[in-house]
């Protein structure tokens, strides 16, 4: 694939794909939120309008109240009372037309009580104010009774409370109840502390249509009011207010209309399940919220409140930002394009130049020079090469250094294995000429002194030889170590009292620098031959008057022990012979070339390094890297 092709590749997915992805999710995120945004504002706008309707409906229902209160009314108590007993008053006619010309002129004032009604205990009809009102033009004459559907309701209105206003539906004999929105509101009315007959309005609802109207339809919303009444099924689902059909409470008309007819009854069945919320009808694009009231106290009658919303305006918004997005993703592509094109220019030769650079190199040709040119990653990247062919040869000295150790490491074991077996091989005929040497040398007459020196070298070389054989078992850690927990100040003084002697007699001074505040898990007595064996070499490679330096510190979790010597230094051609068993440079009789070997396998048994290199500052520096365990793992090791 070309590399023009490639760079479009990267752009577009790492800017363009991602760009777009993002405004389209931040678009969609919107979009929702602004979904929920409007779901919040509509139904507080529901609620508002309910909280509205709900004062005015309290307002109508206390002015009920006190409508039964007005000096006009109680003065035609007395005539409910007689006409309950069957008498006529005798101030009827006078206080008839006193209380219809009063209630004209309430309703003159407030016409939201369509038709106020005076009954009697049986809810016979004595005196109608409307504007349909029948005993208008009976004003004057004897008293007419407008009885009730069905016969007396003496017992349903005396089961109504005495100093409440209750909210019932009572039929009349005309059929004028199929325009009526609303229920009766009933309020008893007492003379001398007992029921004497009721106060019936029938509120047409006037001032809820204008609440209605005036109220702001936010995104072209359209209201509908129905009324649910599961106890009366020819009302249940009715419309009372709509603004698609212009009905009103005050302006119902026709025959009834339902609401489980509308939106495939995706309403009604909404409301079903849930007193508020929001549906959207199916095949359309558009969402009612709803919420249901309940407009009259201690019944389960209650309306349901929605409005339709286009949702073409909730939407179209955002299908503009959509098409924005596109456009711009398209624009963006174009432009990764040219980018793409100018990208490769810039980017390909450098690149190639760089290739037969390395091809070169490859070949052998260390002798390299690039020319920095380039965008700033080119140029990191010709400085890289640089570098890696300038590190080249101190890369390779450490990965010859590392297969020296691999090889080192497999020679010791070898070795370990070979001189285990010598060693025990050797080690009982050394035993038995000790023995033999010790029986000849007490069966010699006093005067065999030749003899007996003869005796003594072979016992000595012997030992000698037993001491060797001893060094072979080491090194073969034909002995396990025996793991504590010591505190390296201590093990360090005690040490150096063990060299001191040897160190003086060779005009050396042993000097402890440092000292690590700190405790190591391993075999106390190995660690201690180990430091010692290289506290005996410092001393012996350092000149007279010359100081062997001991420190010890805590490099993170590792524990660095440095001896260092004030003699010449590690010559470089034994370098690479300091841990081979048998090798010394002592002279015969001082070593056994043994002492690295044996302190590389201790060390290397308790997970730490041993390393021998010069010093800057002259002489030769031991280190001991050892890791230090945790205390509680020491102890349970212990």
């Amino acid at each position: 694939m070309r590399l023009k092709t490639n760079i479009f590749l990267w752009v577009a997915t790492a800017t363009v794909v991602p760009l777009t992805v993002l405004v389209f999710g931040a678009a969609l995120y919107s979009e929702a939120q602004f979904r929920r945004d409007v779901d919040h504002e509509e139904a507080a706008n529901l609620d508002n309008l309910v909280s509205d309707i709900d004062r005015r409906l309290r307002i109508e229902r206390g002015m009920i109240q006190e409508l039964a209160k007005v000096t006009p009314l109680i003065d035609f108590l007395p005539v409910v009372v007689a006409a309950d007993l069957g008498d006529t008053h005798p101030n009827l006619v006078e206080r008839r037309l006193t209380l219809a010309r009063f209630m004209d002129s309430f309703q003159v004032v407030v016409p939201s009580l369509r038709v106020i009604r005076v009954l009697d205990l049986d809810g016979n009809t004595l005196l109608r104010a409307g504007p349909d009102a029948e005993l208008k033009e009976d004003l004057g004459a004897r008293l007419h009774l407008e009885r009730p559907v069905g016969g007396s309701y003496r017992q349903l209105l005396g089961q109504l409370p005495r100093h409440e206003l209750s909210i019932i539906d009572l039929p009349y004999p005309r059929d004028d109840r199929f325009y009526s929105p609303m229920l009766d509101a009933v309020q008893p009315l007492l003379s001398d502390g007992r029921v004497v007959g009721y106060l019936v309005v029938s509120m047409w609802g006037s001032y809820t249509d204008q609440i209605l109207d005036y109220t702001p339809r936010p995104r072209g919303g359209e209201l509908l009011i129905a009324e649910l009444n599961p106890d009366d099924p020819a009302r249940d689902g009715r419309i009372l207010y709509d603004d698609v059909s212009n009905a009103g409470f005050a302006r119902l008309g026709g025959g009834p209309e339902l609401v489980q007819d509308y939106f495939g009854g995706a309403l009604w069945d909404a409301v079903q399940l849930a007193p508020y919320g929001a549906v959207e009808i199916p095949g359309q694009k558009e969402r009612i919220y709803f919420v249901e009231y309940h407009p009259y106290p201690g019944h389960l009658i209650s309306w349901v409140i929605a409005n339709r919303v286009d949702m073409s305006t909730l939407i179209e918004p955002f299908q503009r930002i959509r098409i924005g997005i596109l456009l711009f993703a398209a624009v963006a592509l174009v432009a990764s394009m040219i980018v793409a094109r100018l990208g490769a220019r810039q980017v390909s030769k450098p690149v190639a130049e760089l290739s037969r650079m390395m091809k070169i190199y490859a070949h052998g040709d260390t002798d390299i020079r690039i020319r920095n040119h380039g965008p700033d990653e080119i140029r990191a990247l010709q400085d890289s090469f640089r570098y890696l062919a300038a590190t080249q040869a101190s890369l390779e000295q450490e990965r010859d250094r590392a297969r020296e150790m691999v090889i080192q490491n497999a020679k010791l074991a070898g070795v370990g294995r070979l001189a285990a077996g010598i060693a025990h091989e050797i080690n009982n005929p050394i035993s038995n000429i000790l023995s033999l040497a010790k029986l000849a040398e007490r069966e010699l007459p006093a005067d065999a002194d030749s003899v007996r020196e003869d005796i003594t070298g072979i016992r000595d070389e012997a030992i000698r030889t037993s001491r060797i054989v001893q060094g072979l078992l080491n090194f073969a850690r034909q002995v396990p170590p025996q793991l504590t927990r010591f505190d390296i100040g201590q093990w360090l003084e005690e040490s150096l009292a063990l060299v001191r002697q040897i160190a003086t007699k060779r005009g050396v001074r042993c000097q402890l620098e440092n000292v690590a505040d700190s405790q190591v898990h391993g075999d106390r007595n190995q660690l201690q031959q180990v430091l010692i064996n290289l506290l005996v070499n410092a001393a012996q490679a350092s000149e007279p008057g010359g100081t062997v330096r001991v420190r010890a510190e805590n490099v993170g979790d590792r524990l660095l022990i440095e001896v260092r010597d004030a003699g010449p230094g590690l010559a470089e051609e034994i370098r690479d012979k300091i841990y081979d068993p048998f090798f010394t440079t002592k002279p015969v009789g001082e070593g056994t070339g043994l002492g690295l070997s044996i302190s590389l396998g201790i060390v290397q048994a308790h997970g730490g390094i041993l390393t021998l290199d010069n010093h800057p500052e002259g002489g030769a520096v031991a280190r001991i890297d050892l890791p230090v365990k945790p205390t509680t793992e020491a102890d349970s090791d212990s």
